[in-house]
């Protein structure tokens, strides 16, 4: 007798496979030359991203299968598709070089979703250290591929509302590109939710506080965006401080017990 699977059990692929055709989408709004609704397609994908695994978890459904496809779609929406955008934007000016700068941007988030994938598979079978369990626990390594999406079409999204379209030089474009490709394939810790805690007398406080982020997104996204993506910037060596800080701690305990 075959195995039937409930509907509701496909409810988180379903919605990676939409993020994924939010991803394409984009790609033809870019062809059409709407930047605009191009990054509000990345956007959403970004948010369809960070609902599937939710909706996996809470449904008892994740499986090798969904995180396989969770990564493909990622590959689209976060690494394709803004390096198509950003070359149509910019790039296309620099020719060869300028695809180039493109292909290794994609690259990167490949190899940064490919490294993701083998350490999850490992990290359950394998006894971790506490230097691994430190980092699963609050820090991602490197910038995340949804981060690293929106961190590269923010000045793009500057001459939205903020700057003039002609602000930025073609040139700082390609090492800015290049540097937020470099992040997401390093090792250097990034700032997590996992690592924020919150008191349960806080908790309504930081609802209302996030309503009013949400309100703010809505009304002024072309704004509040760039903003947070300077933030989570400054944030990356406040990371790593920290990082280096409990890494000392977890170095002088064991050293205690031998």
């Amino acid at each position: 007798m075959k195995k039937k699977v409930p509907l509701y059990k496909l409810f988180p692929s379903i919605i990676t496979m939409l993020a994924l055709c939010m991803g394409m989408t984009a790609i033809k709004y870019t062809f059409e030359g709407n930047l605009e609704m191009a990054v509000v397609m990345v956007l959403i994908a970004c948010f369809m991203d960070g609902v599937d695994g939710s909706a996996a978890r809470l449904l008892k459904s994740s499986s090798d299968f969904g995180a396989q496809l969770d990564s493909l779609a990622d590959l689209v929406s976060f690494g394709v598709t803004p390096a198509i955008i950003i070359y149509h934007w910019k790039l296309s000016t620099l020719s060869v070089f300028g695809w180039v700068i493109a292909l290794i941007y994609a690259s990167c988030t490949a190899l940064r979703l490919a490294r993701y994938n083998v350490e999850s598979a490992g990290f359950s079978s394998e006894k971790a250290n506490n230097v691994t369990k430190i980092k699963k626990n609050t820090y991602f390594e490197g910038i995340s591929s949804p981060c690293g999406a929106i961190l590269v079409l923010t000045p793009l999204i500057c001459t939205f509302h903020i700057v003039n379209k002609s602000s930025f030089n073609v040139f700082i474009i390609c090492f800015y590109m290049l540097f937020i490709a470099l992040m997401m394939v390093s090792r250097i810790p990034t700032i997590s939710t996992k690592a924020f805690k919150i008191e349960k007398h806080n908790v309504t406080f930081i609802m209302a506080i996030l309503a009013i982020f949400t309100a703010a997104i809505f009304l002024m996204p072309w704004t509040i965006i760039p903003i947070f993506s300077l933030l989570y910037l400054f944030s990356i060596p406040i990371s790593w401080f920290h990082y280096t800080k409990k890494l000392n701690a977890i170095t002088v305990i064991d050293e205690i017990k031998e």
